[in-house]
């Protein structure tokens, strides 16, 4: 009995040795095929992420260019000079900001709020990048983009009212326009990362 118990296990071990190998072989070759496939990913990612940097470098360009311009335009002749300018009874002057630069900053806060609110409503948002391409948002990362361009829209808004108020209150403006640059960049930047790490897709 014992001896047949043993042929019984030799036979056994003969035919599932071959069955362990190709086990084996198969395990190693998923455990490559997992390797290549995160590389893969790895290589999309990285990417997407250039593509990410491209499109914030973009919007950073954008924004500086814009700004520069103003700078410019409101150091230039048609800014009304200081001796020129309306003061008030206790000898305050208020800012004046030409009708050019009013005009761009009304058209441009209620383009920002019309594309965001159409976007979001599509649920779909295409954001160009300097190199020709661009990248669509969807999800999440739309309505993070969407909060941005309000603070962006509400920063336009508070030059044209600096204009007409009268009040000696430039220190409100100027902490309302840091508050509003600072959230619109930080959402600008979580929306690209829920974008990129495909957050609330």
């Amino acid at each position: 009995m014992s001896s047949l118990f043993i042929l019984l296990f030799i036979i056994a071990a003969i035919v599932s040795a071959p069955l362990l190998i190709v086990m084996l072989v198969v395990k190693l070759t998923e455990s490559e095929n997992k390797k290549r496939a995160l590389e893969k990913k790895a290589e999309e990612a990285k990417l997407a992420a250039v593509k990410v940097v491209e499109s914030v470098q973009l919007a950073g360009s954008v924004a500086y260019d814009d700004l520069s311009n103003r700078n410019s335009e409101l150091s230039d002749a048609d800014v009304m000079p200081k001796d020129q300018q309306p003061t008030t009874s206790n000898g305050y002057t208020p800012n004046h900001i030409p009708t050019k630069v009013r005009i761009e900053s009304i058209v441009l806060s209620l383009f920002l709020i019309g594309y965001g609110a159409v976007s979001w409503y599509l649920d779909e948002m295409f954001l160009p990048a300097k190199s020709g391409g661009g990248i669509v948002i969807h999800g999440l990362a739309l309505k993070l983009m969407f909060c941005a361009m309000i603070c962006a829209a509400l920063n336009l808004a508070a030059v044209v009212l600096d204009h007409y108020d009268q009040r000696n209150n430039e220190r409100h403006y100027i902490i309302f326009s840091k508050v509003t640059r600072f959230l619109g960049w930080t959402l600008l930047f979580l929306a690209l990362a829920a974008d990129l790490f495909n957050v609330g897709n």
